[in-house]
């Protein structure tokens, strides 16, 4: 696991929690503890479909 923060250029910041896993059979049972975890601690918790990259582009309003 590792947690990321990205300010962008518009001044945003994003946190992402990146997990590697040897193969995704449990992919489900694990986004789900995190999930409750997140919430017992009040952070929201979403899943990414889009890269930092994109995201940057997105706000940059170049892409």
């Amino acid at each position: 696991m590792e947690i990321d923060k990205t300010e962008f250029g518009d001044g945003s910041v994003d946190y992402e929690l990146e997990v590697e896993l040897p193969d995704t059979s449990r992919l489900e049972t694990v986004e789900d503890s995190l999930r409750r975890m997140f919430n017992s601690l009040s952070i929201p918790f979403e899943t990414q479909s889009e890269s930092k990259f994109a995201r940057a582009l997105k706000r940059a309003k170049v892409f």
